[in-house]
């Protein structure tokens, strides 16, 4: 009884049982605006600004997916809390999920709805 009671109380003050980590990334979506008009086939840059009070931004991965085309890019912020890719989309209407993700595993998400039409050909 008392190696159990002196085995709690050790363990009471242990880092293991204090996790106080308890901040969220968050993400803000800065390009292309929801609703915006894109050329498919052509680079379209996609945007964001990241950031999270308890983690290092290089240690937050970034992922933009479109429903239609999978997974377009995964980065990491850096320091400046910005990310950026340019993939190209596929005709259609696209949701573009842009997520972030700590170690933690805590993560935010935003998304916009846009439109990829033809090019046009000149024709």
């Amino acid at each position: 009884m008392i190696a159990t009671l002196l085995i709690g109380l050790s363990l009471s003050g242990c880092a293991f049982f204090d996790n106080a980590n308890t901040s969220t990334p968050t993400i803000e979506i800065l390009s292309p605006e929801s609703d915006a008009e894109l050329l498919s086939g052509e680079p379209v840059t996609l945007r964001a600004a990241v950031s999270d009070a308890q983690d290092p931004l290089v240690m937050v991965a970034v992922t933009m997916t479109s429903d239609l085309d999978g997974e377009l890019c995964v980065r990491a912020p850096g320091t400046t809390g910005l990310v950026e890719c340019s993939p190209s989309l596929s005709v259609g209407t696209h949701v573009l999920t842009f997520s972030a993700s700590d170690p933690d595993g805590r993560s935010d998400e935003a998304s916009v709805t846009v439109f990829a039409g033809e090019t046009d050909t000149g024709g």
